[in-house]
C-alpha cells in the first residue's frame, strides 16, 4: 500500500490529471457544472422560501404564472445567444454582435410578455394583472438578458464569469424570496416587487459591466 502511494508513476499522473482540471476544456466544464449546480440550488433554495411564506392559493398562482412564462421564455431566447456565438469568430465587432443578440431576445422577450398578460386574462381572470405582470417581467428582464450574456462569456472563453452570472441569476430570487422574512404577514405582492427591482438592477448592472468589457 505505501508503495502504491508513494509510486512516481501514479504520483505523476494524477499531477497531469490535476494540471488538466485547471487549464483547457476540462477547466470550462467545471466552471460550467457549478455555474449550474449553484444555480439550480439557489432556485430551489427560493422555492423552498415561498412555499413556507405564501399561502397556499399564492402558490399556486406564482407556480402557474412563473412556470407558464418560462415556458415562453424558452422560444423567446431560442437562437439569438447561438447565432451570437457563431458570429463572434467572424466579426470584428464583439460588442455590436452582443447588442443584436440582447435586442432581439428582448425584443421576442417582449412578444411573450404580451402573449402570457392575454392569456392569463382568461385563465385567472380574478389575478391582479399588476401582480401577473411584475412576475413575469421579473423573471423576463433577468432571464432573457442572462441567456445572452451568459453565452458571451462563454463565447469569449470566460467560463468562470459565465458560471458567477448563473450564480447571480439564480440568487436573485432566493434574495427576493428570503427578504420577505423581514416583513409581517408577507404576501406575493410584496415579492414580486422585490423580486422585480432586484432583477432590474442586477440585469443593468451586469449588462454595463459587460458594455465595458466588449464595447456597446
Amino acid at each position: 500500500t505505501l508503495s502504491a502511494v508513494t509510486d512516481p508513476a501514479r504520483t505523476n499522473r494524477a499531477s497531469a490529471l490535476l494540471g488538466k482540471l485547471k487549464t483547457g476544456r476540462s477547466n470550462d466544464a467545471m466552471w460550467s457544472g457549478i455555474g449550474t449546480l449553484a444555480g439550480a440550488v439557489l432556485i430551489l433554495g427560493s422555492l423552498a422560501n415561498l412555499t413556507v411564506i405564501l399561502s397556499l392559493e399564492e402558490l399556486g398562482v406564482y407556480t402557474g404564472v412563473v412556470s407558464a412564462g418560462a415556458v415562453l421564455l424558452g422560444f423567446a431566447v431560442f437562437g439569438s445567444p447561438e447565432a451570437m456565438l457563431l458570429g463572434l469568430p467572424r466579426s470584428s465587432d464583439i460588442g455590436a454582435n452582443w447588442g443584436r443578440a440582447l435586442g432581439t431576445t428582448m425584443l421576442a422577450a417582449g412578444v411573450c410578455f404580451a402573449i402570457i398578460m392575454g392569456a392569463t386574462r382568461i385563465i385567472l381572470p380574478d389575478v391582479s394583472r399588476t401582480l401577473i405582470a411584475m412576475l413575469v417581467a421579473g423573471d423576463y428582464v433577468i432571464g432573457g438578458s442572462a441567456s445572452v450574456n451568459t453565452q458571451l462569456m462563454r463565447g469569449i472563453g470566460n467560463f468562470k464569469s459565465a458560471a458567477m452570472l448563473s450564480v447571480v441569476t439564480a440568487a436573485m430570487r432566493l434574495v427576493a424570496a428570503a427578504a420577505l422574512f423581514l416583513v409581517d404577514d408577507p404576501s406575493l405582492e410584496e415579492y414580486a416587487v422585490v423580486n422585480l427591482v432586484l432583477a432590474v438592477v442586477a440585469a443593468v448592472a451586469i449588462t454595463g459591466y459587460l458594455a465595458r468589457l466588449v464595447g456597446r
